[in-house]
């Protein structure tokens, strides 16, 4: 074989291995907008679900329907005068249909997503 030859064959070889699918590592961020929609995710993404109260209350804890997506964690976002912010965070840990609700103590409408992870 051609030292040329071999060095093309590397070099596609190089480019192939690295082009692979890099979504994984990127987290799907949803918002309000997202409520009453379907979501599809790859298992081993994270999904950040970022909701803004307007007035008084807050958002409580999801209820999650399915072992496939598994609450990490809740945090305070950004202050600002309208409300809190608050980020869920999600892990899958599973392929399947999960619906995901999150209630709001005060007048600000529930959070529903159906999310397909495959």
């Amino acid at each position: 074989m051609r030292p040329l030859n071999l060095a093309v064959r590397f070099l596609l070889l190089l480019i192939l291995a690295c082009s692979g699918p890099t979504d994984l590592s990127i987290t799907v961020e949803l918002n309000r907008e997202d409520s009453g929609k379907t979501v599809e995710v790859r298992l081993g993404q994270d999904i950040e679900v970022m909701l803004q109260t307007v007035g008084p209350g807050r958002y409580g804890t999801p209820s999650v329907s399915s072992q496939a997506l598994r609450l990490v964690d809740v945090v305070d976002g950004n202050p600002v005068p309208a409300g809190p912010t608050q980020i869920f965070q999600f892990a899958t840990e599973g392929t399947g249909s999960v619906a995901v609700m999150i209630p709001h103590s005060a007048d600000n409408p529930s959070f529903i997503v159906s999310i397909v992870v495959r």
